[in-house]
């Protein structure tokens, strides 16, 4: 008979935590530049015109950001590591569906499943293992950070070696076995973190859902402005109006039945923590177009 799994103990080393978490560092984490940058090549395999590879970027988008407050609320429910599981099992799925898409309908909904999953995970795992080394939580964000965006510069030159030996396809399959030897690492080295009594966390969905939508109508306006013909296309101007009445909206739902003065202490309250994230994501950003023109060079210019 088959030994059942061991479940790590309390005086498990973080080390060992921070190994099973190597395999979705090189994978999760590394889809948006691995496959986004060579776009292009993926929509010369689909044989799909320029226009049309927006909707699996925009739902890609939408099962990014739904898997993200997924996550949050799977995990007060069922516990960190068994959230993760699940959205690294829904992320397998996904990149086994975009390497088999045959047309653009079907890369859409592999596209949201694979985005649903990457939301669930990259929202739980460095919370997940920064509380392996409990007090030495230090020595887990230099790990975090040297695996998880050190290592990026390289992406764009593996990218290129996989299209090349193997095709675009294998640029998704590669993270498929990846993803699965993550499974038993995770249940071995992670500490199990399942609440005895779930822990109710509302999320307002319908506001989520008007972000969604004003992100969807900001991307259509800036990439098919010319397909629509700028301000004389009906289409145009009604995104345009979404972009600008749907934000009002979503700021009324959520902050409308709080007095002034709470809003202004719930602004100096989270000040640092939302400098901060700007200061990251504008870091990334410009990552990402260095990276991009490292794939243009790697892959478009040799053709």
């Amino acid at each position: 008979m088959t030994q059942p799994i061991q479940q790590p103990t309390d005086k498990s080393p973080p080390w060992w935590a921070a190994i099973a978490i190597v395999p979705i560092l090189t994978t999760v984490f590394q889809t948006f530049v691995l496959t986004d940058v060579v776009d292009d090549v993926i929509r010369k395999g689909l044989e799909a015109e320029h226009y049309s590879m927006i909707w699996p970027q925009i739902v890609w988008g939408i099962g990014l950001l739904y898997g993200v407050f997924t996550g949050i609320w799977a995990s007060s429910r069922y516990g960190a590591r068994d959230t993760l599981l699940a959205g690294l099992g829904l992320f397998a799925v996904g990149n086994v569906l975009c390497g088999g898409a045959l047309d653009v309908s079907a890369m859409i909904i592999a596209k949201l499943v694979e985005g649903l999953g990457k939301g669930m995970v990259i929202v739980i795992c460095r919370s997940l293992l920064l509380r392996q080394f409990d007090r030495l939580a230090i020595l887990g964000i230099g790990f975090y950070g040297i695996i998880a965006y050190a290592t990026r510069p390289t992406t764009p030159f593996l990218t290129s070696f996989i299209n090349e030996c193997l095709g675009w396809r294998w640029i998704y399959w590669v993270n498929v076995p990846l993803a699965l030897l993550a499974f038993p690492l995770v249940l071995r080295f992670i500490r199990p973190d399942r609440p005895a009594q779930p822990r109710p966390l509302p999320i307002d969905w319908l506001a989520l859902s008007g972000v969604a939508g004003w992100a969807v109508s900001m991307l259509l306006t800036v990439a098919w402005y010319r397909k629509w013909g700028g301000f004389t296309s009906n289409a145009f101007n009604a995104c345009v109006l979404i972009d600008l009445i749907v934000p009002f909206l979503v700021v009324f739902r959520l902050g409308g039945h709080l007095a002034v003065d709470e809003h202004i202490r719930r602004m100096f309250r989270v000040r640092v923590y939302v400098l901060a994230m700007v200061t990251r994501a504008l870091l990334l950003i410009q990552l990402l177009m260095v990276l991009s023109l490292l794939a243009k060079y790697c892959v478009d210019v040799r053709e």
